[in-house]
């Protein structure tokens, strides 16, 4: 986990936007207990990445995701708390869809699906 921090922490703005990208497609598939410890070191390395940024602008970008990781991990929190797992289709991820934080990256990792399963002949894209 070390080395991966390590990696992470010299991620570019790009990568990082991927890595919240993919959060928030683990966030609905994924038991928050199994979650919670990746995205809680994952905040802790953007910390660290902002501390050491080259300049403002980066350190912006680098807040930007910093917030919304902290979004995901409060979410996963409540969901350890509240629900045993996301399997069981309760309150927390039905509120969740609807936060104006989470639902773009929802759709977003829906529509790359989408685009993975029509690339790879799964659906049929024409009428």
């Amino acid at each position: 986990m070390l080395a991966s921090a390590h990696n992470r922490a010299n991620a570019s703005i790009d990568e990082w936007e991927e890595i919240v990208t993919d959060y928030g497609c683990e966030y609905l598939t994924t038991p928050p207990t199994e979650l919670l410890p990746r995205l809680t070191a994952d905040v802790v390395v953007v910390q660290f990445a902002m501390a050491h940024a080259n300049d403002d602008a980066e350190r912006k970008e680098l807040s930007r995701v910093g917030a919304m990781l902290a979004a995901f991990t409060a979410k996963t929190t409540s969901n350890t708390v509240t629900s045993p797992g996301l399997a069981d289709g309760g309150a927390p991820l039905a509120e969740s869809l609807t936060s104006p934080a989470i639902s773009p990256l929802f759709f977003g990792c829906e529509a790359r699906r989408l685009f993975a399963r029509s690339t790879t002949g799964a659906i049929s894209t024409s009428s």
